[in-house]
């Protein structure tokens, strides 16, 4: 996210935007929001995928310090795991 401030603030030909997140049902409103940043809502869909607690809750901790290459590890195999629980869901639910 820096790099699009840093963009905004050095060149007036960029604008930030994000796009509105609904938290309640963890999916994005399609909301454009111009001019401003948004928060990034991984922890939030993580948590609501089933991720284990406490890699969602030692995540901003970890991040903090500069270990962003472990939170990722951490969340992509809990993204692996759930994954197939995700699409076998998807799949009933198709079913007439």
């Amino acid at each position: 996210m820096w790099l699009t401030c840093w963009l905004q603030a050095s060149d007036p030909r960029f604008i930030n935007a994000s796009v509105e997140f609904d938290l309640a049902t963890l999916k994005p409103t399609y909301k454009l929001l111009w001019g401003e940043g948004g928060l990034s809502n991984a922890l939030a869909v993580a948590e609501g995928l089933g991720f284990d607690p406490k890699v969602v809750q030692r995540a901003p901790e970890i991040a903090a310090k500069g270990q962003v290459s472990f939170v990722l590890d951490a969340v992509g195999r809990h993204l692996s795991q759930a994954l197939p629980r995700l699409h076998m869901s998807a799949h009933r639910i198709r079913k007439p």
